[in-house]
């Protein structure tokens, strides 16, 4: 509720100002671009909000014919500013990337896109060039996986005569994934402990993925796009174990399971392939021979941008049973049937 009235009020003072500024502004006053992206509880893979020093890439797509802002503004840095995080309020990073409304009037509408994080460039002319993706090393740690996090926003309008305040604050304009993710909570079952599912020297692995693409920001026609795709050469899923122990996870002492968060690319795993999910307990009394359990879902999996799938995994002797279990992030995906998946 707090967050919400924050929002209101700046607002209220950015109509108030409008209001009792407005023979301030005339059709050759330049006016700098501010931008406001709050956002929601289900926006950020591995957080819930903005952070200090977070930033995004701003494009100017849609301006009056032949205006300067489409040519000089193609790719500007804009952080956040420590006092506005709150209310996603985001600044210039500098003078050198500053939007200004420039030989507009006070009525014309520009239109403008963005997207997180920003990518380097050589000028705000530039657009920036498709940014490699690893999800196997991208969600080696928290760090790594806001590196991969892609969000992209469009369509949100601005004119000179509101102060240039973009707001990416509705269904059309806000912040949306680009990326899939799933996760995963992994429990002991039949003849398996707690306290080896937990145990230091357990080891978790998922296989059956396509884990290289590409993000991609360009603008044509008046619209920006922000495209993420799987790189040539992965024509079949992978075959090589993803070891993901170390991935970002936790551990819940009290119920003794582990959880994993994984930021994935969007793709389907077709329905001769398999997604296989394999457990590796040592032998409490030969640390050195270990206990392999593994599971594949068979059939046609498809992940999509924006969507999160949670996965339950109970890790018995004979056998794994994967079920879908509640979401409350991202968009929602349920599997009312669970999957039994005879180990091998």
């Amino acid at each position: 509720m707090k967050k919400y009235f924050i929002l209101a009020a700046a607002a209220t003072m950015l109509t108030a100002c409008s209001q009792n500024d407005d023979n301030l502004v005339d059709d050759n006053t330049p006016v700098a671009v501010t931008v406001f992206a709050p956002l929601g509880p289900s926006t950020r893979a591995y957080d819930y909000k903005w952070e200090k020093d977070d930033e995004i890439g701003l494009m100017v797509i849609d301006a009056p014919t032949d205006n300067v802002m489409l040519t000089d503004y193609k790719h500007c840095k804009y952080k956040i500013d420590p006092q506005g995080i709150t209310i996603g309020e985001f600044r210039a990073a500098d003078d050198a990337n500053k939007i200004w409304f420039r030989n507009v009037t006070k009525d014309d509408e520009i239109t403008f896109a963005a997207y997180y994080p920003y990518q380097t460039t050589s000028d705000t002319k530039t657009l920036p060039q498709p940014v490699a993706i690893n999800t196997k090393d991208g969600n080696a740690t928290e760090e790594a996986q806001k590196k991969i996090d892609f969000l992209f926003a469009t369509g949100a309008k601005a004119t000179k005569e509101k102060y240039a305040s973009v707001m990416f604050n509705n269904n059309v304009t806000q912040f949306y994934h680009k990326m899939s993710r799933i996760d995963l909570t992994i429990k002991a079952g039949k003849d398996i402990t707690g306290d080896e599912i937990i145990a230091d020297g357990t080891k978790f692995y998922l296989n059956g993925l396509k884990y290289e693409g590409t993000f991609t920001v360009a603008i044509a026609d008046k619209a920006a796009t922000g495209t993420v795709a799987i790189s040539d050469g992965q024509d079949k899923n992978s075959d090589t174990d993803w070891e993901i122990t170390t991935c970002k996870g936790s551990t819940d002492t009290d119920a003794k399971t582990k959880s994993y968060s994984l930021i994935i690319l969007p793709q389907t795993v077709a329905s001769d392939s398999e997604l296989t999910i394999k457990v590796g307990i040592k032998n409490a009394e030969d640390s050195d021979d270990v206990n392999y359990y593994i599971g594949k879902i068979k059939g046609e999996k498809t992940f999509e941008a924006g969507k999160k799938y949670t996965y339950e995994v109970t890790v018995n002797k004979s056998d794994l049973i994967v079920k879908a279990a509640d979401i409350e992030d991202w968009v929602d995906v349920n599997n009312d049937n669970p999957e039994k998946i005879e180990a091998d």
